[in-house]
């Protein structure tokens, strides 16, 4: 069974629990941005579901930007990103809606992302002195040269809800 027709509707990620009946607990209101973050992992695991997974990330990401709004120093966002049922507030302790659409933009730069052991050694093998990394503690990753328009879509949607999401935890 593909798993994408059952958490998809319309491309857009859906938590098919709860979100039509409105009976979603906190804990439930996280569970899309754990699932996009999972699927951009498969998207890079498994290049031959690369097409069809970006396709429904892409649209579930522009989706969940969308219903997002900026409202003086907070973001407010929806738990359902096809309508606007209520939308809920970082600072009010409403964190799972705002992280579910950071995540879900997210998702877009996974595939930008350059494999952690990128020194010609393979993962898990070879001399461990050239697999840990800088002193710095990154993982040698580089910023991509060229993102193209989704890319700096989901870059700056998620420069965004980070600025909001920091300020909203500050307070």
């Amino acid at each position: 069974m593909n798993s994408s027709n059952i958490f998809f509707e319309d491309d857009i990620l859906t938590e098919i629990a709860c979100e039509r009946n409105g009976k979603c607990s906190i804990d439930m209101r996280s569970f899309k941005g754990i699932t996009a973050r999972s699927y951009a992992r498969a998207v890079i695991a498994a290049p031959s579901l690369a097409e069809p997974l970006t396709k429904k990330l892409e649209a579930s990401a522009k989706a969940a930007a969308g219903i997002c709004e900026e409202v003086s120093e907070d973001v407010k966002c929806s738990h359902s990103w096809d309508h606007a049922d209520s939308l809920e507030t970082a600072s009010d302790g409403n964190l799972g809606e705002v992280f579910s659409a950071l995540a879900i933009v997210q998702s877009l730069l996974f595939s930008k992302a350059k494999p952690l052991a990128s020194n010609g050694t393979e993962a898990g093998g070879g001399d461990n002195a050239t697999q840990s990394g800088d002193a710095s503690g990154t993982s040698g990753a580089e910023v991509p040269k060229e993102t193209g328009a989704a890319g700096t879509i989901a870059a700056s949607v998620t420069a965004v809800l980070a600025v909001a999401f920091a300020a909203a935890l500050s307070c």
